[in-house]
């Protein structure tokens, strides 16, 4: 069984988290790769976060490949109450995930419920399997002990359900 962990971080919040995702996914027996989303536009904080308000993709310099992959888990930040436009890239580049299970992290000040439903809802119009999706506040990032059992809640919500 394989998964890929794909993640967009700037301060580093994100990409902590989804170590933690990695670190869990492989203590069930997976092969984990983890990619992190490089956007070819929309960087800086003022103009990423004004895409993000716009709801534009950044436009990805590599889009991450899926082939083979059983779980997938995305992990990103919010930008002005919206996915970022980085991870817009990544949604937009997901055409049929054919009933694979997702894990899926919105990380931001506070948790943003709104962004991560609305990804969640997204990933299921793209044919994902079980959606489990989490948002969750920096208090939440910057604990070790509640990031890991975040980690086994999801992942089990995802794996432990489904036969693969």
């Amino acid at each position: 069984m394989r998964a890929k962990v794909v993640y967009f971080s700037r301060s580093g919040r994100c990409e902590r988290v989804a170590q933690v995702l990695v670190r869990e996914i492989e203590s069930r027996g997976v092969d984990v790769e983890h990619v992190r989303l490089e956007p070819v536009r929309g960087t800086s904080l003022v103009g990423g976060a004004l895409l993000a308000a716009l709801r534009v993709p950044s436009g990805l310099a590599q889009i991450p490949d899926l082939s083979g992959v059983n779980l997938l888990a995305l992990v990103g930040p919010v930008w002005a109450g919206s996915m970022t436009p980085a991870m817009r890239s990544m949604m937009d580049a997901l055409h049929d995930l054919d009933d694979r299970p997702v894990v899926n992290v919105v990380c931001g000040f506070h948790a943003c419920q709104g962004v991560a439903a609305r990804m969640m809802k997204e990933l299921h119009a793209r044919g994902a399997g079980i959606v489990a999706s989490r948002a969750i506040g920096r208090l939440v990032v910057n604990d070790l002990d509640q990031l890991g059992e975040l980690a086994r809640e999801l992942c089990s919500a995802a794996l432990d359900s489904t036969q693969l």
